[in-house]
Formats: C-alpha cells, sequence, structure tokens
C-alpha cells in the first residue's frame, strides 16, 4: 500500500522511503484545517487499497497473522520504508510474537490509525509495550518483552531491551531467535500484550496519549496508566 504506484506524482526519486503524501502536513501546524486537510491525503489517496487491506488483515487467524508477518520479513527484509529500520529492529520470531499477542483486530486498528493521519498519530503511543507468552498445555512461560515499541514511527519503530526465552532445559538470547516460527508451533502458544503509559509524580497525559489509549482500549487492546510515585 505505501509503494502503491497507481497513485500520481507521490515518488519522485527512487530513493524515497514513503510517498510525498504521508507526512505532507506537517509544516501546516499553524492551521488545523490545512494540516488536517493535507495530512489525511495518504489514506484518502488510497481508500480502496487501505480498507481492503486491512480486512484481509482481521479476516486472518492468529497462526495466519504470524505466518505473513515472515513471510513479509523474508520477501521485504532491507528494503528502505519510514518507520522501519532493519539494523536495530527485532528479527522475525520476535515480530511474529508481537503479532501473534495483538491479533489480527489489534494490527488492523492501529495500521488503520496510522493510515488515516500518519504525521498526527505518529507520536502519543504509550512508552512500553509488554509481551509474555505460554505453552498452552502446561502454562510455562516461554518468551517475555519489554520494550518502547512504536515510540517513533518516523525514526525507528523499534527500539529493543531484553527478550528473555524461557525453556526447560535452555534460555536463549534474543537475536539467537531468528528462526521464523512454523505454523504447528504457534498453534500451542497462548499469547498476552499490554500498552502502558509510564507518568512521574507531576506529569499528567497529553490530550494525543490520552486519545491513544482510548482508541487502544475501545478496539480490546489491553493499555494501561502506570503512576510511579516519589519516594520519601
Amino acid at each position: 500500500v505505501i509503494f502503491d504506484s497507481s497513485v500520481p506524482d507521490v515518488f519522485q526519486n527512487r530513493f524515497q522511503n514513503a510517498p510525498l503524501d504521508l507526512s505532507c502536513g506537517n509544516d501546516l501546524e499553524e492551521d488545523e484545517e490545512k494540516e488536517e486537510m493535507y495530512s489525511s491525503l495518504f489514506y484518502r489517496n488510497r481508500v480502496s487499497s487501505i480498507s481492503k487491506r486491512i480486512e484481509e488483515i482481521k479476516n486472518m487467524t492468529q497462526v495466519k497473522l504470524a505466518t505473513t508477518v515472515k513471510d513479509t520479513w523474508c520477501e521485504k527484509r532491507n528494503t528502505g520504508a519510514i518507520g522501519i529500520d532493519w539494523n536495530y529492529g527485532y528479527n522475525v520470531q520476535t515480530l511474529q510474537y508481537i503479532a501473534a499477542c495483538l491479533g489480527p483486530d489489534g494490527i488492523a486498528a492501529i495500521l488503520l490509525r496510522m493510515c488515516m493521519n500518519y504525521s498526527h498519530w505518529v507520536g502519543g503511543m504509550p512508552d512500553l509495550f509488554l509481551v509474555r507468552a505460554f505453552h498452552r498445555d502446561t502454562g510455562a512461560q516461554i518468551f517475555l518483552l519489554d520494550t518502547n515499541l512504536c515510540q517513533s514511527f518516523g525514526k525507528r519503530v523499534f527500539e529493543q531491551r531484553p527478550v528473555i526465552d524461557h525453556d526447560a532445559e535452555k534460555k536463549t538470547d534474543s537475536m539467537e531467535l531468528t528462526s521464523p516460527m512454523d505454523m504447528e508451533y504457534l498453534s500451542t502458544i497462548r499469547c498476552e500484550c499490554m500498552f502502558v503509559e509510564v507518568k512521574g509524580p507531576n506529569d499528567r497525559l497529553s490530550e494525543k496519549q490520552q486519545l491513544w489509549l482510548n482508541y487502544l482500549v475501545e478496539n480490546n487492546i489491553p493499555a494501561k496508566v502506570l503512576k510511579i510515585n516519589s519516594v520519601k
């Protein structure tokens, strides 16, 4: 969708990592009406293809979604695109866990909001994204992730913190988890996730942060505010 060649004049050279209409309202903050009009051009120019792709994602099973992540990773790896840093991003298995935890509806809801007004919604997402996975049969925890996911889509989507893979007999560092998970394995795990906004004693939620939290909860994506009290 991002590199849709049917939209005219949005790619002027082969070195662009995004179409010109994706965030063309960034310099119009003093005029909210114009900013809204221009920053939503990306969506309005592709409403049919975006709607089609969103429905395809929503109709996927959890296993199909994680498999699609693997296939897309293998096909598009190292392709320059806004919001992706192949040098600092997670490996394919970690992304599969994230996709499995958010689920088709969660992924679709977040992507739709970003498509509708990218320049506005790149900011304001919660500070942390927590993920954990368990074996369905034994209940044993097999994966744990604590990350500031999606903190800045325009620069780097993923900034990594420790990832721990717990197994009955071995522990593996996150950077060794490079092999995609197969469908049989995906069907044996149960995933949980949560977005967390961290606030200190004197901090308050910005309007955009509150809107993101409301949106996530409305779309059945767990999201909470963690308030840290000062220590006397």
